[in-house]
């Protein structure tokens, strides 16, 4: 399976147009501009286990990182609901739309055959700009949008996967072939040094500097391939990625873990110890953080891993950023295992990413 997916992941790149979530959805608002000019966009996918809306384009207009369908703005909660497109003349007869100052738009469910994968909403400030003929062009694309939306999302967790599998093969390769020549020329310095009368402190320095590679080296293939495993549960796993994050970060990290009843299955525990370090990857960017907590449990019934820190927080309903990729890619892998993704901050008060999955019988093993 791990060979299927390395393979897999080239020839998607061969396709037609880029299945990267970043490169996709900029072409889809080229291609938006160019028919439409609207002086408002916004692309926004469902979690169909949730129902939670995350935010993938918001341009001119300010819309948070995920909200419930209710808080969606007035014209995209009525599409939504009813998974019919709207085209609003003037949107001072519904109260407002995605961007304060909008006249006209128009909103598409995103459909691929019967599951609603998404919602776009396309705005104006002139009322009126928009009419019949451009609602019927609209329709006509979302079908090919509601794929790509569809196509990326599905390649995001291959992705996800087959990147574990390449790490984990690449880490291996540089042991058995980095590794040996790096030992071979530490080796043959020491052997200069051992031999030959007189030798320059360059060489002793040579000798050290090789040496700390080497260290270096073993240190990051140590944490590449120490990972969850058959034989090494994420609750180990986890207390180890603490710990190394702590050693070099020197920001306290607090790690309690419950004496699991059972295990979940390892490419579940995989992708909990991917948010765990992505979690913890935004806290040492961003958080200014100076104690973090983090807490596994599995009592059989569910699963949760939390993550908690007492830094600068941030307002979640804020626009969305480029510093959210990394909230995005963690909401990518706990869809990708069935896990629900909550986010709760404020400014000033810290910030606790929670991931909690229910049972499930291909999940858990004894």
């Amino acid at each position: 399976m791990n060979h299927l997916l390395v393979a897999l992941e080239p020839a998607l790149g061969e396709l037609p147009h880029s299945l990267d979530r970043t490169a996709a959805f900029a072409a889809l608002q080229r291609h938006i501009g160019a028919e439409f000019s609207p002086t408002a966009l916004c692309l926004l996918e469902v979690d169909d286990r949730s129902g939670t809306w995350t935010t993938k384009l918001a341009v001119g207009c300010t819309l948070p990182e995920a909200q419930a369908a209710q808080d969606l703005p007035g014209p995209l909660a009525d599409v939504v609901a009813r998974i019919e497109p709207q085209l609003v003349s003037d949107l001072a007869h519904v109260g407002s739309g995605v961007a304060p100052g909008s006249g006209s738009g128009i909103y598409l469910p995103l459909c691929v055959g019967r599951n609603l994968v998404g919602a776009i909403g396309i705005e104006h400030t002139v009322v009126g700009e928009f009419g019949p003929d451009d609602l019927d062009l609209a329709i006509e694309r979302s079908s090919g949008w509601a794929l790509l939306v569809d196509d990326v999302r599905r390649f995001g967790r291959i992705r996800a996967l087959s990147a574990d599998a390449s790490e984990a093969r690449v880490a291996r390769e540089l042991h058995d072939r980095l590794g040996q020549w790096l030992t071979y020329v530490s080796l043959e310095v020491e052997g200069i040094i051992r031999h030959q009368p007189g030798s320059t402190p360059e060489l002793a320095r040579l000798h050290t500097t090789v040496q700390s590679a080497i260290e270096e080296m073993r240190d990051t293939l140590r944490q590449l391939l120490a990972g969850v495993s058959a034989d090494r549960p994420l609750a180990l796993v986890a207390r180890e990625i603490c710990e190394r994050f702590e050693e070099r970060t020197e920001v306290e990290v607090t790690y309690e873990s419950t004496p699991p009843a059972k295990r979940l299955a390892v490419p579940v525990e995989v992708e909990f110890s991917r948010i765990l370090q992505l979690a913890l990857g935004n806290c040492e960017r961003h958080a200014s953080a100076s104690r973090i907590r983090v807490r596994w449990d599995t009592d059989g019934a569910r699963a949760t891993l939390s993550i908690s820190d007492d830094g600068v927080g941030f307002d979640p309903s804020g626009v969305v950023r480029d510093a959210a990729g990394g909230l995005i890619d963690m909401r990518e892998r706990a869809n990708t295992i069935g896990a629900d993704l909550l986010v709760s901050s404020q400014p000033g008060a810290g910030t606790t990413v929670s991931v909690t999955t229910a049972p499930a019988s291909k999940e858990w093993t004894s």
